[in-house]
Protein backbone atom coordinates (compact mmCIF):
# COMPACT_ATOMS: atom_id res chain seq x y z
CA UNK A 1 0.00 0.00 0.00
CA UNK A 2 1.15 3.32 -1.33
CA UNK A 3 2.73 5.11 2.16
CA UNK A 4 0.41 8.20 2.07
CA UNK A 5 0.97 11.60 3.97
CA UNK A 6 -1.77 14.42 4.75
CA UNK A 7 -0.45 16.90 2.04
CA UNK A 8 -0.34 13.46 -1.12
CA UNK A 9 -3.62 12.37 -0.38
CA UNK A 10 -5.28 15.90 -0.38
CA UNK A 11 -3.05 16.53 -3.28
CA UNK A 12 -4.76 12.87 -4.98
CA UNK A 13 -8.00 13.63 -3.95
CA UNK A 14 -8.61 17.42 -4.98
CA UNK A 15 -8.43 19.99 -7.06
CA UNK A 16 -7.56 23.11 -4.95
CA UNK A 17 -5.14 25.10 -2.23
CA UNK A 18 -5.58 26.54 1.03
CA UNK A 19 -4.58 30.18 0.49
CA UNK A 20 -3.48 30.28 3.90
CA UNK A 21 -0.19 27.89 3.70
CA UNK A 22 1.53 30.67 1.43
CA UNK A 23 3.42 32.68 3.58
CA UNK A 24 1.96 36.42 4.55
CA UNK A 25 3.02 39.58 1.83
CA UNK A 26 6.47 40.90 2.80
CA UNK A 27 6.48 44.69 3.16
CA UNK A 28 8.22 46.53 0.79
CA UNK A 29 11.23 47.89 2.23
CA UNK A 30 11.77 51.65 1.45
CA UNK A 31 15.03 53.15 -0.21
CA UNK A 32 16.05 55.56 2.45
CA UNK A 33 17.78 58.55 0.21
CA UNK A 34 20.25 61.19 1.54
CA UNK A 35 18.58 64.20 2.96
CA UNK A 36 20.03 66.48 0.19
CA UNK A 37 19.01 63.95 -2.76
CA UNK A 38 15.08 64.31 -1.51
CA UNK A 39 15.33 68.16 -2.62
CA UNK A 40 11.88 67.58 -4.64
CA UNK A 41 12.52 71.12 -5.87
CA UNK A 42 15.86 70.68 -7.78
CA UNK A 43 14.00 67.37 -9.73
CA UNK A 44 11.68 67.63 -12.91
CA UNK A 45 8.96 65.38 -14.47
CA UNK A 46 8.35 68.20 -17.26
CA UNK A 47 5.02 69.07 -18.49
CA UNK A 48 3.61 66.64 -15.60
CA UNK A 49 4.78 68.93 -13.12
CA UNK A 50 1.93 71.93 -13.55
CA UNK A 51 -0.76 68.85 -12.82
CA UNK A 52 -1.83 68.75 -9.34
CA UNK A 53 -1.10 65.14 -7.62
CA UNK A 54 -4.39 63.86 -7.86
CA UNK A 55 -4.45 64.23 -11.71
CA UNK A 56 -1.33 62.20 -11.82
CA UNK A 57 -2.36 59.48 -9.94
CA UNK A 58 -5.29 58.98 -11.89
CA UNK A 59 -2.57 58.89 -15.25
CA UNK A 60 -0.46 57.10 -13.51
CA UNK A 61 -3.34 54.10 -12.89
CA UNK A 62 -3.91 54.04 -16.26
CA UNK A 63 -0.78 53.27 -17.33
CA UNK A 64 1.25 49.32 -17.42
CA UNK A 65 3.61 48.62 -14.36
CA UNK A 66 6.42 48.90 -16.77
CA UNK A 67 5.82 52.18 -17.67
CA UNK A 68 5.60 53.18 -14.15
CA UNK A 69 8.67 51.85 -13.28
CA UNK A 70 10.42 53.43 -16.37
CA UNK A 71 9.22 56.61 -15.12
CA UNK A 72 10.16 56.31 -11.77
CA UNK A 73 13.63 56.07 -13.18
CA UNK A 74 13.10 59.34 -15.04
CA UNK A 75 13.80 61.56 -12.00
CA UNK A 76 13.54 61.82 -8.05
CA UNK A 77 10.38 63.65 -8.70
CA UNK A 78 9.06 60.88 -10.59
CA UNK A 79 9.81 58.45 -8.01
CA UNK A 80 8.25 60.51 -5.42
CA UNK A 81 5.09 60.99 -7.18
CA UNK A 82 4.97 56.72 -7.89
CA UNK A 83 5.93 56.23 -4.12
CA UNK A 84 2.61 57.73 -3.35
CA UNK A 85 0.56 56.45 -5.61
CA UNK A 86 -1.86 53.86 -3.29
CA UNK A 87 -2.26 51.14 -6.56
CA UNK A 88 0.92 50.48 -6.89
CA UNK A 89 2.28 50.28 -3.31
CA UNK A 90 -0.85 48.01 -2.73
CA UNK A 91 0.16 45.85 -5.89
CA UNK A 92 3.58 45.17 -4.68
CA UNK A 93 2.90 44.87 -0.83
CA UNK A 94 -0.21 42.20 -1.37
CA UNK A 95 0.06 40.81 -5.26
CA UNK A 96 3.79 40.24 -5.37
CA UNK A 97 3.20 36.76 -6.82
CA UNK A 98 0.98 38.10 -9.63
CA UNK A 99 3.50 40.69 -10.76
CA UNK A 100 6.00 38.16 -10.83
CA UNK A 101 4.47 35.80 -12.99
CA UNK A 102 3.33 39.09 -15.34
CA UNK A 103 7.03 39.71 -15.95
CA UNK A 104 7.79 36.45 -16.62
CA UNK A 105 5.06 35.83 -19.37
CA UNK A 106 6.04 39.47 -20.88
CA UNK A 107 2.84 40.70 -19.52
CA UNK A 108 3.56 43.98 -17.56
CA UNK A 109 3.36 46.30 -20.51
CA UNK A 110 -0.28 44.34 -21.04
CA UNK A 111 -2.48 45.57 -18.51
CA UNK A 112 -3.49 48.79 -16.59
CA UNK A 113 -2.08 49.06 -13.23
CA UNK A 114 -5.90 49.73 -12.17
CA UNK A 115 -6.60 46.73 -13.74
CA UNK A 116 -4.67 44.66 -11.59
CA UNK A 117 -5.48 46.63 -8.33
CA UNK A 118 -9.25 46.13 -9.34
CA UNK A 119 -9.18 42.33 -9.58
CA UNK A 120 -6.87 42.51 -6.54
CA UNK A 121 -10.51 43.78 -4.83
CA UNK A 122 -12.43 41.81 -6.61
CA UNK A 123 -14.27 39.04 -5.23
CA UNK A 124 -16.31 37.58 -8.13
CA UNK A 125 -15.60 35.32 -11.18
CA UNK A 126 -15.34 37.29 -13.45
CA UNK A 127 -16.23 34.04 -16.07
CA UNK A 128 -19.14 32.38 -14.09
CA UNK A 129 -19.58 35.64 -11.86
CA UNK A 130 -20.00 33.32 -8.62
CA UNK A 131 -18.77 35.70 -5.72
CA UNK A 132 -16.84 34.31 -3.33
CA UNK A 133 -14.76 31.67 -5.26
CA UNK A 134 -12.46 33.48 -7.71
CA UNK A 135 -9.43 32.66 -5.98
CA UNK A 136 -7.05 32.69 -8.95
CA UNK A 137 -5.74 35.59 -10.96
CA UNK A 138 -5.79 35.04 -14.93
CA UNK A 139 -2.87 36.77 -16.81
CA UNK A 140 -3.88 36.87 -20.36
CA UNK A 141 -6.99 39.18 -18.85
CA UNK A 142 -5.91 40.41 -15.38
CA UNK A 143 -9.00 39.02 -14.02
CA UNK A 144 -9.84 37.04 -11.06
CA UNK A 145 -11.45 33.32 -12.21
CA UNK A 146 -12.43 30.68 -9.79
CA UNK A 147 -10.64 27.11 -9.85
CA UNK A 148 -13.23 24.91 -11.51
CA UNK A 149 -13.80 27.60 -14.58
CA UNK A 150 -10.36 27.60 -15.30
CA UNK A 151 -10.77 24.08 -16.61
CA UNK A 152 -14.29 24.13 -17.58
CA UNK A 153 -14.39 27.34 -19.95
CA UNK A 154 -12.23 26.60 -22.83
CA UNK A 155 -12.17 30.66 -23.06
CA UNK A 156 -9.60 30.45 -20.76
CA UNK A 157 -7.82 27.45 -22.38
CA UNK A 158 -4.04 28.89 -23.88
CA UNK A 159 -3.20 27.56 -26.96
CA UNK A 160 0.42 28.07 -28.63
CA UNK A 161 0.39 30.98 -31.24
CA UNK A 162 1.52 28.96 -34.62
CA UNK A 163 -1.19 26.41 -34.00
CA UNK A 164 -3.88 29.38 -33.26
CA UNK A 165 -2.93 31.43 -36.54
CA UNK A 166 -3.19 27.95 -38.36
CA UNK A 167 -6.68 27.07 -36.43
CA UNK A 168 -8.13 30.70 -36.92
CA UNK A 169 -6.34 31.79 -40.42
CA UNK A 170 -4.82 34.77 -39.18
CA UNK A 171 -1.84 36.16 -39.75
CA UNK A 172 1.63 37.72 -37.85
CA UNK A 173 0.52 40.91 -38.08
CA UNK A 174 -2.72 40.13 -37.24
CA UNK A 175 -1.87 38.85 -34.05
CA UNK A 176 0.85 41.00 -32.87
CA UNK A 177 -1.64 43.02 -30.61
CA UNK A 178 -2.91 40.12 -28.79
CA UNK A 179 -1.76 39.51 -24.88
CA UNK A 180 0.30 37.07 -25.45
CA UNK A 181 2.17 34.96 -22.85
CA UNK A 182 5.50 34.35 -23.64
CA UNK A 183 7.58 32.21 -21.38
CA UNK A 184 11.56 32.87 -21.34
CA UNK A 185 13.19 29.30 -22.15
CA UNK A 186 15.26 29.55 -18.58
CA UNK A 187 12.01 29.69 -16.51
CA UNK A 188 10.06 27.23 -18.01
CA UNK A 189 12.41 24.71 -18.40
CA UNK A 190 13.58 22.42 -18.17
CA UNK A 191 15.39 19.96 -19.69
CA UNK A 192 14.59 16.01 -20.40
CA UNK A 193 17.22 13.29 -21.00
CA UNK A 194 16.46 12.09 -24.10
CA UNK A 195 18.31 8.25 -24.89
CA UNK A 196 19.53 7.61 -28.27
CA UNK A 197 20.89 4.03 -28.16
CA UNK A 198 23.90 4.23 -25.63
CA UNK A 199 24.05 7.97 -25.58
CA UNK A 200 22.13 10.32 -23.61
CA UNK A 201 22.17 14.10 -24.34
CA UNK A 202 19.78 17.15 -22.79
CA UNK A 203 16.87 18.28 -24.74
CA UNK A 204 15.48 21.79 -23.52
CA UNK A 205 12.01 22.29 -24.19
CA UNK A 206 10.87 24.98 -27.30
CA UNK A 207 9.50 28.41 -26.31
CA UNK A 208 6.56 29.64 -27.95
CA UNK A 209 4.23 32.23 -27.30
CA UNK A 210 0.24 31.11 -26.42
CA UNK A 211 -2.71 33.27 -26.32
CA UNK A 212 -6.27 32.56 -24.56
CA UNK A 213 -9.16 30.92 -27.22
CA UNK A 214 -11.44 33.89 -25.92
CA UNK A 215 -8.74 36.67 -27.27
CA UNK A 216 -7.69 34.70 -30.77
CA UNK A 217 -11.93 33.66 -31.42
CA UNK A 218 -12.34 37.92 -30.82
CA UNK A 219 -9.45 38.78 -33.15
CA UNK A 220 -10.88 35.94 -35.77
CA UNK A 221 -14.39 37.17 -35.59
CA UNK A 222 -12.94 41.08 -36.22
CA UNK A 223 -10.67 40.33 -39.07
CA UNK A 224 -12.77 37.79 -40.31
CA UNK A 225 -16.23 39.27 -40.06
CA UNK A 226 -17.71 36.12 -38.30
CA UNK A 227 -16.61 32.48 -37.78
CA UNK A 228 -18.78 31.26 -40.65
CA UNK A 229 -15.91 32.76 -42.71
CA UNK A 230 -13.52 31.01 -40.82
CA UNK A 231 -15.36 27.86 -41.51
CA UNK A 232 -15.50 28.76 -45.10
CA UNK A 233 -11.49 29.94 -45.55
CA UNK A 234 -10.77 26.56 -44.00
CA UNK A 235 -12.84 24.19 -46.01
CA UNK A 236 -11.25 25.81 -48.85
CA UNK A 237 -7.75 26.09 -47.71
CA UNK A 238 -7.29 22.48 -45.47
CA UNK A 239 -7.43 22.08 -42.10
CA UNK A 240 -3.46 21.55 -42.21
CA UNK A 241 -3.71 19.22 -38.99
CA UNK A 242 -0.62 16.97 -38.25
CA UNK A 243 -3.00 13.89 -36.88
CA UNK A 244 -6.57 13.38 -36.49
CA UNK A 245 -6.82 14.57 -32.54
CA UNK A 246 -5.38 18.32 -33.59
CA UNK A 247 -8.05 18.34 -36.49
CA UNK A 248 -10.59 17.51 -33.37
CA UNK A 249 -9.22 19.88 -31.44
CA UNK A 250 -8.87 22.52 -33.79
CA UNK A 251 -12.85 21.80 -34.66
CA UNK A 252 -13.27 22.08 -30.58
CA UNK A 253 -11.84 25.16 -30.04
CA UNK A 254 -13.98 26.96 -33.15
CA UNK A 255 -16.89 25.43 -31.84
CA UNK A 256 -16.65 25.55 -28.13
CA UNK A 257 -18.54 28.46 -26.08
CA UNK A 258 -16.20 31.04 -24.45
CA UNK A 259 -18.10 30.13 -21.44
CA UNK A 260 -18.04 27.36 -18.26
CA UNK A 261 -19.25 24.28 -19.69
CA UNK A 262 -22.82 23.39 -18.51
CA UNK A 263 -24.59 20.10 -18.05
CA UNK A 264 -26.32 20.49 -21.17
CA UNK A 265 -23.06 20.99 -23.06
CA UNK A 266 -21.37 18.52 -21.08
CA UNK A 267 -23.80 16.02 -22.58
CA UNK A 268 -23.75 17.19 -26.12
CA UNK A 269 -19.70 17.16 -26.07
CA UNK A 270 -18.58 14.59 -27.20
CA UNK A 271 -14.46 13.66 -27.19
CA UNK A 272 -14.02 16.49 -24.11
CA UNK A 273 -12.03 14.92 -22.30
CA UNK A 274 -9.67 13.48 -25.56
CA UNK A 275 -9.40 16.83 -26.77
CA UNK A 276 -8.78 18.61 -22.85
CA UNK A 277 -5.86 16.06 -22.27
CA UNK A 278 -4.31 16.31 -25.83
CA UNK A 279 -4.04 20.02 -25.57
CA UNK A 280 -2.59 19.65 -22.20
CA UNK A 281 0.22 17.40 -23.71
CA UNK A 282 0.49 19.78 -26.54
CA UNK A 283 1.20 22.47 -23.49
CA UNK A 284 3.50 20.63 -21.28
CA UNK A 285 6.08 20.21 -24.45
CA UNK A 286 5.85 24.10 -23.74
CA UNK A 287 6.22 23.99 -20.06
CA UNK A 288 3.06 26.29 -19.54
CA UNK A 289 0.58 24.02 -18.07
CA UNK A 290 -0.92 25.68 -15.14
CA UNK A 291 1.34 28.98 -15.83
CA UNK A 292 -1.86 31.10 -16.74
CA UNK A 293 -3.00 32.01 -13.55
CA UNK A 294 -1.59 32.60 -9.72
CA UNK A 295 -3.36 32.10 -6.64
CA UNK A 296 -4.77 35.71 -5.40
CA UNK A 297 -4.87 36.47 -1.74
CA UNK A 298 -8.25 37.07 -0.71
CA UNK A 299 -9.24 40.88 -0.10
CA UNK A 300 -9.51 41.46 3.46
CA UNK A 301 -13.50 42.74 4.69
CA UNK A 302 -12.03 46.17 5.44
CA UNK A 303 -10.95 46.40 1.61
CA UNK A 304 -14.44 45.97 -0.12
CA UNK A 305 -17.13 47.19 1.37
CA UNK A 306 -19.92 44.84 0.08
CA UNK A 307 -23.14 46.31 -1.12
CA UNK A 308 -27.10 44.75 -0.26
CA UNK A 309 -26.88 42.89 -3.38
CA UNK A 310 -24.23 41.21 -3.09
CA UNK A 311 -24.59 40.47 0.25
CA UNK A 312 -27.52 38.87 -0.71
CA UNK A 313 -26.04 37.35 -3.31
CA UNK A 314 -23.71 35.69 -1.80
CA UNK A 315 -26.35 34.33 0.97
CA UNK A 316 -28.33 32.86 -1.83
CA UNK A 317 -25.51 31.11 -3.24
CA UNK A 318 -23.66 29.70 -0.38
CA UNK A 319 -25.63 26.79 0.12
CA UNK A 320 -24.81 25.63 -3.49
CA UNK A 321 -21.00 26.38 -3.83
CA UNK A 322 -20.00 25.69 -0.29
CA UNK A 323 -21.42 24.88 3.23
CA UNK A 324 -22.22 27.78 5.90
CA UNK A 325 -19.07 28.75 7.59
CA UNK A 326 -16.71 27.74 5.15
CA UNK A 327 -13.55 30.08 4.44
CA UNK A 328 -13.42 31.14 0.71
CA UNK A 329 -9.70 31.18 1.23
CA UNK A 330 -9.32 27.42 2.23
CA UNK A 331 -10.96 25.63 -1.35
CA UNK A 332 -11.59 21.77 -2.21
CA UNK A 333 -13.18 20.25 -4.81
CA UNK A 334 -13.59 16.37 -5.01
CA UNK A 335 -11.58 14.83 -8.11
CA UNK A 336 -13.93 12.02 -7.30
CA UNK A 337 -16.97 13.99 -7.52
CA UNK A 338 -15.90 15.56 -11.04
CA UNK A 339 -16.28 12.33 -12.96
CA UNK A 340 -19.75 11.22 -11.60
CA UNK A 341 -21.18 13.01 -14.45
CA UNK A 342 -19.35 11.33 -17.42
CA UNK A 343 -20.13 8.23 -15.42
CA UNK A 344 -23.48 8.33 -15.96
CA UNK A 345 -23.89 9.58 -19.60
CA UNK A 346 -21.03 6.93 -20.12
CA UNK A 347 -23.50 4.25 -18.13
CA UNK A 348 -21.08 3.50 -15.94
CA UNK A 349 -23.35 4.07 -12.95
CA UNK A 350 -26.56 2.05 -11.69
CA UNK A 351 -29.94 3.72 -11.11
CA UNK A 352 -29.70 3.08 -7.25
CA UNK A 353 -26.35 4.39 -6.94
CA UNK A 354 -26.86 8.00 -8.52
CA UNK A 355 -30.76 7.80 -7.24
CA UNK A 356 -29.08 7.83 -3.98
CA UNK A 357 -26.49 10.54 -4.75
CA UNK A 358 -29.07 12.83 -5.82
CA UNK A 359 -32.49 11.39 -4.42
CA UNK A 360 -35.41 13.04 -6.12
CA UNK A 361 -33.87 14.37 -8.93
CA UNK A 362 -35.84 12.97 -12.33
CA UNK A 363 -33.59 10.69 -14.80
CA UNK A 364 -32.06 12.51 -17.68
CA UNK A 365 -30.74 16.11 -17.95
CA UNK A 366 -32.21 17.29 -14.27
CA UNK A 367 -29.43 14.24 -12.69
CA UNK A 368 -26.40 15.48 -15.00
CA UNK A 369 -27.22 18.70 -13.74
CA UNK A 370 -27.46 17.87 -10.16
CA UNK A 371 -23.92 15.59 -10.56
CA UNK A 372 -22.69 18.73 -12.17
CA UNK A 373 -23.44 20.79 -9.19
CA UNK A 374 -21.93 18.23 -6.42
CA UNK A 375 -18.79 18.56 -8.54
CA UNK A 376 -18.66 22.51 -8.13
CA UNK A 377 -19.24 22.44 -4.60
CA UNK A 378 -16.25 23.87 -2.72
CA UNK A 379 -15.34 23.01 0.25
CA UNK A 380 -13.36 23.56 3.43
CA UNK A 381 -9.81 21.26 4.34
CA UNK A 382 -12.34 19.76 7.70
CA UNK A 383 -15.14 19.14 5.46
CA UNK A 384 -12.76 17.98 2.75
CA UNK A 385 -11.72 15.03 4.92
CA UNK A 386 -15.49 14.16 6.00
CA UNK A 387 -16.70 14.41 2.41
CA UNK A 388 -13.93 11.68 0.82
CA UNK A 389 -14.80 9.21 3.61
CA UNK A 390 -18.27 8.23 1.91
CA UNK A 391 -17.70 9.63 -1.58
CA UNK A 392 -18.93 7.18 -3.78
CA UNK A 393 -16.06 7.75 -7.13
CA UNK A 394 -12.80 7.93 -4.14
CA UNK A 395 -14.37 4.74 -2.84
CA UNK A 396 -14.55 2.75 -6.31
CA UNK A 397 -11.09 4.35 -7.28
CA UNK A 398 -9.71 4.15 -3.61
CA UNK A 399 -11.30 1.48 -2.10
CA UNK A 400 -8.65 1.80 0.80
CA UNK A 401 -9.78 5.30 1.48
CA UNK A 402 -11.27 4.73 5.04
CA UNK A 403 -8.26 2.85 6.21
CA UNK A 404 -5.78 5.49 5.09
CA UNK A 405 -7.96 8.12 6.49
CA UNK A 406 -8.05 6.51 9.59
CA UNK A 407 -4.42 5.76 9.63
CA UNK A 408 -3.60 9.62 9.34
CA UNK A 409 -6.03 10.36 12.07
CA UNK A 410 -8.50 11.86 9.83
CA UNK A 411 -11.78 10.58 10.98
Amino acid sequence: MTDWTRETLLSHLSYGYSLKDLPPPQRIPSTRLAREATAISSSSIGALDTLPLELLHLILEQTDILTLLRFARTSLRAKSVLSSLHAYNFLLAHAPDALRQLALANLLAAHETRSIYTALLSTACSSCLQPSRATHFYLPSAQRICYSCRTLNPGLWLIPLSFARRCFRLGASSTAKLPLLHFRPDTTGTTTIITSGNRKHKHRRKSEPCVSLRDVRRLAEKVHGSMEEVYRLQTKGGMHASCLMEAYLMQFLRDAPCQPFTPFLLASTGWWEEISEYLARLLDDLGVVGRECVPLPWPDASMVVPSPASTSTSTSTSSSSSSAGDDVMEGYWCQGCSKLAMWYLQGRMEREVYSTLVPGVSDGFETIKALYALAMRVRSKDEFWRHVATCYAVQQNMPDIRLVLGQLHLR
